[in-house]
C-alpha cells in the first residue's frame, strides 16, 4: 500500500494547477486521469481577462487574484523550461460613441486602473478590426497554451511516479480515517474531473449546470500582434489564431 497525502482525480486545468501547488508544498500526491476524456480542458483557448460580463467590469477579487495568476504560470513556465504562459493586452473595440464616453468615465476610476493599459479614442489597427470610437487596452490579461501546459505537468509528475493514466472507479474509494483506492492509502481525495462529477458515484446529485463553449482553430494571412475580443475572440495559437465564444447557456 503506497502512502500519500492527496490524491486528484483529473488533470485538467485544475488537476494540474493544484497538484504543482501542493507538490511545491511538500506534499505527495497522485493523480489518476483519463486524457481522452478531459476535452473542455484540451479545446480551451486558455484565455484570462480581468474585465468580464456584459457591463464590463472587475472579475471577482481581480485584484488578488490576477497578480497571483501571472506569478504562478510565470514560475510553472519557467521550472517546466516550456513557454505557455503568454502574458499580453486584450483590445476591445466600442462599438458606439456612448461606450466610449462610458469608458472614459471607467478608465479614470482608480480602482480600475491597474487594468486599463491604455484608452484609445480614435481607431487602432483599422487593417484588422472595425473601430470606428477607438476602444481600450486590458492589461494583466493574455493566454496559456493550455495543452503544452497539461503535458508538462504530466511529464514532471511521470517523473516522480505520481501520475496514473487509468479510469478512476468511484465506488472503489473507500472512505474511513483515510481514503483507500486500490494500492493507494491517501489523505484526502480531491475530485477535479469538472463536468465528469455528474456520471460519477459520489456527486452525480449535484445540479451542475454545463456551459458550450465554441471554439474554431484558423489561419490567416494577416500577423495578428493582439488578442482581440469583442463578442468573439481572437487568440494567437502557435501558427494559428483560436477563435471562438466565451461560452453559450444550454436552453
Amino acid at each position: 500500500m503506497r502512502s500519500i497525502d492527496f490524491l486528484i482525480i483529473g488533470q485538467g486545468l485544475a488537476g494540474s494547477a493544484l497538484a504543482w501547488e501542493l507538490v511545491h508544498r511538500g506534499k505527495k500526491v497522485m493523480v489518476i486521469d483519463e486524457p481522452e476524456a478531459n476535452r473542455s480542458s484540451t479545446i480551451a483557448a486558455g484565455l484570462f481577462n480581468p474585465i468580464t460580463g456584459r457591463v464590463m467590469t472587475k472579475t471577482w477579487s481581480a485584484d488578488q487574484l490576477f497578480p497571483e495568476l501571472h506569478r504562478f504560470y510565470a514560475t510553472a513556465s519557467s521550472e517546466l523550461h516550456q513557454p505557455f504562459f503568454h502574458p499580453d493586452t486584450i483590445y476591445r473595440p466600442f462599438i458606439s460613441i456612448l461606450e466610449q464616453e462610458q469608458w472614459k468615465l471607467k478608465s479614470a476610476d482608480p480602482s480600475m486602473l491597474p487594468f486599463v493599459k491604455r484608452f484609445h479614442e480614435t481607431s487602432q489597427w483599422s487593417h484588422q478590426v472595425k473601430n470606428s470610437w477607438g476602444g481600450i487596452e486590458i492589461a494583466h490579461s493574455g493566454y496559456i497554451d493550455t495543452n503544452m501546459w497539461m503535458k508538462a505537468i504530466r511529464n514532471w509528475l511521470i517523473l516522480s511516479d505520481s501520475f496514473m493514466q487509468a479510469h478512476v472507479e468511484e465506488s472503489e474509494l473507500h472512505a474511513g480515517e483515510r481514503i483507500h483506492y486500490k494500492e493507494l492509502d491517501a489523505g484526502s481525495v480531491i475530485f477535479c474531473n469538472g463536468l465528469g462529477a455528474s456520471s460519477g458515484y459520489w456527486f452525480n446529485w449535484l445540479p451542475l449546470k454545463p456551459l458550450k463553449g465554441q471554439t474554431l482553430r484558423i489561419t490567416t494571412r494577416e500577423n495578428l500582434e493582439r488578442i482581440y475580443s469583442r463578442g468573439v475572440f481572437m487568440v494567437p495559437s502557435g501558427n494559428e489564431y483560436a477563435v471562438g465564444a466565451t461560452y453559450e447557456h444550454p436552453p
